[in-house]
């Protein structure tokens, strides 16, 4: 059997008209006149007309054709970044979710395996935090897979695909259910599912606002005007600060207004101060200056098709007359351009003629590179990027240029950069300092640890540092703390005792913690899991030192995302840390230390300087009981 091009024209109209998705290129189009095909034969029906009317008499066959019009490729924790982006995500607006259930919705849920894999999520998370709840509902067209979500029940040859940490929300069977596996009865009890086309319009089967929609690998099959159209009526559906997550190859080439991109496809709903200054891509230009024709177009399409405007220069020259020409919302600099001026040097004359944007290297992963590297961010670089994140993470650049564009705008509304407490304290001196810092870090560090060893106090207490940074790099970064700060570098070995005066940090691709060893401090480092997609993590630092009871001044400084926020607030209820973080007026990106404000996790706020003094202040504090007690 086959159809005539007149039947196919009409099969293709139909699902444009049923489905609202878009039949005008080749893709697709075989799968959807077999899927007909196999309908036709199972009714021995000879022409598409009469297969047609008998379907649309027949309620039953009339779902069986809704399922054979759409696609279904979906599997149990697809795209898995997106659920450990979501985890993090959580656990930073943890307080929102006491009261009212977390509302999860997955648009296009096809057979349910997507649903139920956040509901592992969740329900795993609702297990740890008491008070958490959560509802997922479920949509599609098709009604065969809806009544399979509902059903949930599986093959258990998928068992493979879910993690560990999820298996305790999974049901195998065994006997007549052998080589099938359901989901807990907790997971099924909070899931529903309904049909609905995801092209009808507004979603009017509940009027509740949701946390997270997901909206993953269905809108490739639709028309640009359809996708927006498709994009604004989801957003309509989302909570403030609620997230849609869209599939990895489907990021918006242009976002509604009040969306912020967060990375890997996925978008915040923004308030209105954070969408008024965050989201005008249109009027951000970036300048791309490399001497590489190839890397400049990568980062110019990638630029332009999350809605920048860009400018191409290829050497110093060049760039030097865009920032004279255009309004530059920030730049990518490659170093090695050739004399007589390089990226650096460039940099460095551009900053003397009062240039302010963002600045962002992008650099191989070389270690004969990294002291090249690690000067240029101390010297007026923000961040840097290296090309194989470029090349496998996009996503991740967009979003880190985004952030530093909205922190340099937004500098201007912070209020004065004056020391604020926000939680009483005494000062006491303490066993260890520990500090970490993300982007915009390597300068900070620079800062506030320059001379350490050169106070003059009768000892200083060991210093312990995370700083977010690629492993071929952290060697140079902890030789050149070494040499700003004047204290000795440890070995980096497991089991050292920690000793005054003396710098401890991960020279490598490894976590770095603190543990105590026959009552004394000692460092450990460890290869475990990333920690909010870092390793070293500042949150595992802080968190083993908070087992450790010592007595500690944390210090969170500038950086991107929520890395040490919990690890700090865990430092806070153990009642024997002093945490500091850095202001907004001054960090390169407010997020780490925003986090840990916001999670109440924080004693004193300020800028390097007086968070330097802070540190200061503390150490002095043994040489004053010394006195009292003489």
């Amino acid at each position: 059997m086959s159809f005539t091009p007149s039947e196919e024209e009409e099969v293709y109209g139909l699902v444009e008209e049923i489905t609202g998705s878009c039949q005008k290129g080749k893709y697709r189009r075989e799968v959807l006149l077999t899927n007909i095909l196999r309908r036709m034969e199972a009714h021995d029906s000879k022409r598409f007309e009469d297969y047609l009317k008998l379907a649309r008499a027949n309620s039953e066959e009339w779902k069986e054709f809704l399922s054979a019009i759409t696609i279904h490729t979906t599997s149990w924790f697809r795209e898995m970044p997106h659920y450990e982006h979501i985890r993090t995500w959580i656990d930073t607006h943890e307080r929102d979710f006491l009261t009212d259930p977390f509302l999860i919705w997955s648009s296009a849920c096809s057979t349910g395996e997507e649903l139920y894999s956040i509901g592992l999520e969740m329900e795993r998370y609702r297990l740890e935090n008491p008070g958490f709840d959560y509802r997922l509902l479920g949509t599609d067209i098709d009604p065969v897979s809806v009544a399979i979500g509902n059903r949930a029940i599986y093959s258990a040859k998928h068992l493979s695909a879910v993690p560990n940490a999820c298996l305790p929300g999974v049901m195998v069977g065994s006997g007549k259910t052998d080589g099938l596996m359901t989901l807990d009865k907790e997971i099924r009890c909070r899931a529903s599912f309904k049909v609905w086309n995801l092209s009808d319009g507004t979603f009017e089967h509940t009027k509740a606002k949701f946390d997270l929609i997901f909206c993953r690998n269905v809108l490739i099959y639709f028309s640009p005007e359809k996708v927006a159209t498709i994009v604004r009526n989801l957003a309509d559906g989302l909570k403030m600060q609620g997230l849609l997550v869209l599939g990895h190859s489907e990021a918006l080439e242009k976002a509604p207004t009040d969306f912020l991109f967060v990375g890997n496809s996925m978008y915040e709903k923004a308030s209105p101060r954070k969408a008024l200054s965050e989201t005008a891509g249109t009027q951000q230009k970036i300048l791309v200056v490399d001497d590489s024709v190839s890397v400049r177009k990568v980062l110019s399409k990638l630029f332009l098709k999350n809605g920048f405007e860009v400018v191409e220069a290829s050497n110093p020259l060049e760039a030097t007359q865009a920032t004279q020409k255009y309004r530059i919302s920030a730049v990518t600099l490659d170093l090695n351009m050739g004399r007589p001026t390089d990226g650096s040097e460039w940099l460095k004359e551009a900053r003397a003629r009062g240039f302010k944007e963002p600045v962002v290297v992008i650099t191989d992963a070389r270690v004969e590179d990294a002291h090249h590297v690690l000067g240029t961010l101390e010297s007026g670089a923000q961040d840097y990027v290296v090309k194989s994140v470029l090349a496998n993470h996009p996503d991740d650049v967009v979003a880190r240029m985004r952030d530093l564009i909205v922190s340099h705008t937004q500098h201007q509304y912070a209020g004065p950069s004056n020391g604020n407490f926000l939680h009483e304290f005494e000062m006491v001196r303490p066993e260890v300092f520990v500090l970490g810092a993300s982007t915009g870090g390597p300068e900070a560090l620079a800062q506030i640890l320059r001379d350490f060893s050169k106070i003059p106090v009768e000892f200083i207490p060991p210093v312990v540092v995370v700083q977010h940074i690629s492993p071929e790099f952290a060697p140079a970064l902890a030789q050149r703390m070494e040499s700003v700060s004047g204290l000795k570098l440890a070995t980096g070995s497991t089991g050292e005792v920690l000793v005054p005066g003396k710098l401890y940090m991960s020279q490598s691709d490894a976590h770095i913690g603190l543990r105590r060893e026959g009552g004394r401090l000692a460092s450990f480092f460890t290869q475990e899991g990333k920690i909010n997609g870092h390793r070293p993590a500042v949150d595992f630092l802080f968190r083993t030192t908070a087992d450790t009871s010592a007595r500690t001044m944390a210090v969170l400084l500038t950086g991107m995302g929520r890395d040490g926020a919990a690890g700090m607030l865990d430092l806070l209820k153990k009642g024997r840390s002093i945490n500091l973080a850095q202001n907004e007026a001054s960090s390169v990106v407010y997020g780490m230390p925003k986090e840990a404000v916001t999670l109440n996790a924080v004693h004193f706020t300020g800028n390097i300087k007086q968070l330097r003094a802070m540190m200061e202040r503390s150490i002095k504090m043994k040489e004053l009981a010394g006195k009292k007690a003489a």
